[in-house]
């Protein structure tokens, strides 16, 4: 079962890439596709928004975690 925990550093690299695969799956009908590649960029995988990344660091969140 999976369970939640705190986000670590870590969890980073997964976060953004979740945070990326959220935006674009957008529905195209609510944001133009300029929208969601100006939101995806926040997420880059060589060099994320530093609000972004502050966010991640200094922030708190939940994570669901496979215990495997």
């Amino acid at each position: 079962m999976n369970a939640l925990r705190p986000l670590q550093p870590l969890d980073r690299d997964a976060v953004l890439k979740v945070y990326r695969c959220s935006v674009a799956s957008c529905d195209p009908q609510l944001y133009t596709a300029a929208q969601r590649h100006a939101w995806a960029r926040q997420a880059d995988e060589a060099q994320p928004a530093p609000a972004l990344l502050h966010s991640l660091n200094h922030g708190s969140g939940l994570v669901c975690s496979d215990p495997e």
